[in-house]
């Protein structure tokens, strides 16, 4: 425990046997970041997709220098291409967006480091993973390079749908609803059912 506050220590764990220590925000506050990493050498930093939108718009950020910083890791939700790549102008070959679950060791892949920026994509798979994209319906069958694994409605996207909607009208509240279709995979579509 730090200051009262459990940390997960898979992440941590390199840094605190190298010596290292842990920097917390009594809460997060975009306007003093850049001069709390600066005063405090960050060197390494995780973040999720919503803190790196933050300091994307903080103003002057692209101006700042953080020269102790070597990576600043963003993951544990999907990461907009906009953001990702505003990231990547401001801390260049420091940014990594990685892919994982607790259950897989926390890992399975990233962005390879000073390799090209592919928007919509989280890398390479890390050392000794081998990594599957099953089809949906069969369970069973692995999808080929290049082969689209969500062919528009799939039955598990129109149960969520569904039990959204449902959920929506028992408690008489609007539900907005953001699915990826084949036509639009990056962007997705906005519903709003009332």
């Amino acid at each position: 425990q730090v200051e009262g506050r459990r940390l997960s220590g898979y992440l941590f764990t390199p840094i605190w046997l190298a010596g290292g220590g842990i920097v917390m925000a009594e809460k997060f506050d975009p306007a003093t970041l850049p001069d709390l990493m600066i005063s405090e050498r960050t060197a390494y930093m995780f973040v999720v997709p919503t803190i790196l939108n933050a300091i994307n718009r903080i103003p002057g950020i692209e101006s700042a220098k953080f020269p102790p910083l070597k990576c600043m890791l963003v993951g544990a939700a999907p990461i907009s291409d906009e953001t990702a790549l505003k990231a990547y102008e401001i801390f260049g070959d420091a940014m990594y967006q990685g892919y994982g679950q607790t259950e897989a060791g926390p890992v399975l892949s990233f962005n390879p480091a000073g390799g090209p920026v592919k928007p919509g994509s989280v890398g390479v798979p890390v050392p000794e993973t081998d990594l599957q994209i099953v089809d949906v319906e069969t369970g069973v069958r692995v999808l080929g390079v290049g082969e689209i694994g969500l062919n528009k409605n799939t039955r598990n996207e129109i149960t969520v749908f569904e039990e959204q909607v449902e959920i929506a009208a028992k408690h008489d509240q609007l539900i907005l609803i953001h699915t990826p279709h084949l036509q639009d995979k990056h962007k997705g579509t906005s519903i709003i059912v009332d």
